[in-house]
């Protein structure tokens, strides 16, 4: 899904067709990254993988989740909307689960 999403655009698209588009390619890479991640969960639990440091931006996870998930409340009649406080708004180098915790308090 991915491929074909890259692939598509390279052609010459407009407007909402191409937003749709980087939003499905967004939204696949966001999924290929979660299966990663839970594989890597898994090899941190049996003590095969340590975890590393790596930019991190929770803001900008939000953001695009949010833009993902406002389409579809969009045609539900809802509106979707966020906050995000200031400290989650830049990247930072840390473990994604060090990140995540701090923009929870």
């Amino acid at each position: 899904m991915v491929g074909m999403a890259d692939l598509l655009l390279e052609a010459p698209l407009e407007g909402e067709q191409r937003a749709r588009l980087e939003l499905m390619q967004k939204a696949s890479k966001n999924l290929l990254d979660l299966f990663d991640d839970v594989l890597d969960l898994n090899k941190i639990e049996d003590g095969r993988i340590p975890l590393s440091e790596r930019l991190f931006n929770p803001g900008r996870l939000v953001d695009d989740t949010c833009a993902i998930l406002g389409q579809q409340a969009r045609e539900k009649g809802l509106v979707l909307k966020h906050r995000i406080g200031r400290v989650c708004r830049s990247a930072s180098w840390a473990t994604p689960q060090v990140c995540a915790a701090s923009c929870a308090t």
